[in-house]
C-alpha cells in the first residue's frame, strides 16, 4: 500500500509498469489535462494492472471542461463519451455506472 500525492500530468520520475492499482476517487475531473494523466496511468501501471475511477459521468451529454484561467484546476464534466476518451489508453476498459441526468 502506498499512499501518493503528486501531479498526475508530470509522472515522469516514476518508472514504467510499476504500479499494480491506482485509485482515483473524484480526480480525473479536476485535473487540468486528464488526457496526459491517463497517458502517465496506463504507462506506470503495471500490464495486468487496474484503474479505478470514482467520477462523475452523465448519459445525456459529452463530456464538457469548464476551464479556469486562473488555476491549475478546472472542472470536467464527463459524458457517454468517457468509455471511450478510456479505451483510448488502455485496452481492457470495464465499468459499473450509476449513470445521471
Amino acid at each position: 500500500y502506498f499512499d501518493y500525492v503528486n501531479n498526475c500530468e508530470d509522472l515522469s520520475f516514476v518508472k514504467n509498469e510499476t504500479y499494480q492499482a491506482i485509485v482515483l476517487n473524484h480526480v480525473l475531473s479536476s485535473i487540468k489535462n486528464d488526457l496526459t494523466a491517463l497517458s502517465n496511468f496506463s504507462r506506470i501501471l503495471k500490464i495486468d494492472g487496474m484503474l479505478i475511477i470514482t467520477d462523475s459521468i452523465s448519459n445525456t451529454r459529452k463530456t464538457e471542461l469548464f476551464d479556469s484561467k486562473t488555476s491549475t484546476m478546472c472542472c470536467r464534466l464527463y459524458g457517454d463519451d468517457f468509455f471511450e476518451i478510456l479505451l483510448k489508453f488502455f485496452d481492457d476498459v470495464k465499468y459499473s455506472m450509476n449513470l445521471t441526468h
